[in-house]
């Protein structure tokens, strides 16, 4: 029997969260911050990030495909106090599925996501 879980967050400048960051650690991956203090986020070790993609619509400059440019770029324009830096979801998947069908299953969502906010 599949269990419902589903959370939505706010990366927030002003409570001191990093989108860099959190985006190394949410994707289990090694980013390094290109602002002033120049840190390396390294996550690589988290064992239970079994995928990790980047969704972007179809228009996104091919350059913003790379993680880390995406999440630095996006830091350097969202350079205020009180910027909402990024959104983040975590919803579990039924375990009925096998790995394949849940990764099919999740990428659904940003895209209707995407779709809904248009």
């Amino acid at each position: 029997m599949a269990i419902f879980h589903f959370h939505t967050g706010i990366i927030r400048a002003s409570s001191g969260k990093c989108a860099v960051a959190s985006a190394a650690y949410i994707s289990g991956t090694r980013l390094y911050n290109d602002d002033a203090r120049g840190l390396t986020f390294s996550y690589t070790h988290k064992e239970e990030v079994i995928f990790s993609e980047i969704c972007l619509p179809e228009n996104t400059p091919a350059s913003l495909k790379d993680r880390q440019t995406l999440w630095n770029e996006f830091e350097r324009v969202q350079n205020k106090a009180n910027s909402r830096n990024a959104r983040q979801f975590d919803m579990a998947l039924p375990v009925e599925l096998d790995t394949t069908q849940q990764i099919e299953l999740a990428r659904h969502f940003p895209g209707t996501l995407y779709r809904k906010t248009l």
